[in-house]
């Protein structure tokens, strides 16, 4: 049997990847489940969030893997929302809008982890359109136990913030901390490249603006750099 991963007690520095994809996020990312477990047991990490592209394929085999190798498996999907409704199958959408974002849900516990299987249900059955998408509407009805990350540099607030439209941005955090509710609705940084820095100081003042918290991810695609 493996080791329980319950009761694992995390210390003020440690780091968690909370946006990670697998190899079921299909033709983008390399990671096999095993590999990355022994990967984080080479960094001494104890837990691992799954955040695949429109998909829940890989969960339940993320879980036992993870579960049986002692770690603390977080179950997650990165959602992509339409600028509208995910009912309406159009090219065409707003000027200064892109045609769906990027956001991360995080189940925290078992009825979010239902509510995330029902998301990226309806995501292909209702909103399938080059992607499948949910809505703000069907997101506001199926938020319970879930935590969002605003997903870096594709997510809706970081694409207005980069077009300037700060306004437009704290009306979208505003949105989605109405929808999760306080203290459950996290601005995500990233520092992949140069010019993210510019990026990662906007979205950290947005933060103190809106008094929102924030979370540091590495939007992972592969193990090694």
């Amino acid at each position: 049997m493996a080791s329980e991963a319950v009761n694992l007690t995390f210390k003020s520095r440690d780091f968690v990847h909370l946006h990670l994809h697998t190899d079921y996020s299909l033709l983008q990312s390399a990671i096999q489940l095993k590999p990355l477990a022994r990967k984080l047991a080479e960094h001494d990490m104890q837990a691992c969030a799954i955040t695949d592209y429109g998909n829940m394929y890989g969960a339940v085999s993320f879980y036992n893997t993870l579960k049986y190798a002692g770690f603390r498996p977080i179950l997650g999907y990165e959602a992509f929302i339409a600028c509208g409704s995910r009912l309406e199958h159009s090219p065409n959408f707003p000027a200064g809008e892109l045609p769906f974002y990027h956001l991360v849900l995080l189940a925290e516990n078992f009825e979010g982890y239902k509510n995330l299987v029902h998301l990226a249900s309806k995501a292909f059955t209702e909103g399938l359109y080059h992607r499948p998408r949910i809505d703000l509407e069907l997101l506001a009805a199926n938020s319970k136990g879930l935590i969002g990350l605003s997903a870096g540099s594709r997510g809706a607030i970081s694409h207005f913030i980069k077009n300037g439209n700060v306004e437009r941005a704290i009306s979208e955090a505003g949105r989605f901390e109405d929808i999760f509710g306080k203290g459950r609705f996290y601005l995500e940084v990233q520092d992949h490249k140069s010019e993210d820095t510019e990026l990662v100081a906007k979205i950290a003042d947005l933060a103190g603006r809106c008094d929102l918290p924030l979370v540091a991810a590495n939007d992972c695609h592969y193990l090694e750099r």
